[in-house]
């Protein structure tokens, strides 16, 4: 895998975030002073409980995209990107009784 200086300090900060990431990326963690000696790993990430991922993440990404596809075909522009699906469904309601 590959290992590079800024990779490395970040996989050994204490912010697990860093090794999500980075793992995915095909990073690896050095052998650190601060650590037991061993490597860190994917695996001795905390879980994505601990970092704020719930498991439904993916049903709500996949309705943010049905909601920012029907903004888009009503309002005739695409949503900003900082909008939540609260936002949209009141945007969306908005622009369909202005029509």
């Amino acid at each position: 895998m590959r290992n590079s200086r800024y990779m490395s300090r970040a996989l050994a900060s204490k912010d697990g975030r860093f090794a999500v990431v980075l793992g995915k990326l095909g990073h690896i963690a050095p052998i650190s002073s601060r650590s037991t000696g061993k490597p860190q790993s994917i695996d001795s990430v905390p879980p994505a409980s601990c970092l704020g991922l719930s498991s439904n993440d993916g049903q709500a990404a996949a309705e943010l995209t049905s909601l920012r596809a029907e903004y888009q075909a009503v309002v005739g522009t695409r949503p900003y990107h900082g909008w939540n699906a609260e936002a949209l469904r009141a945007k969306i309601a908005e622009a369909k009784e202005a029509i």
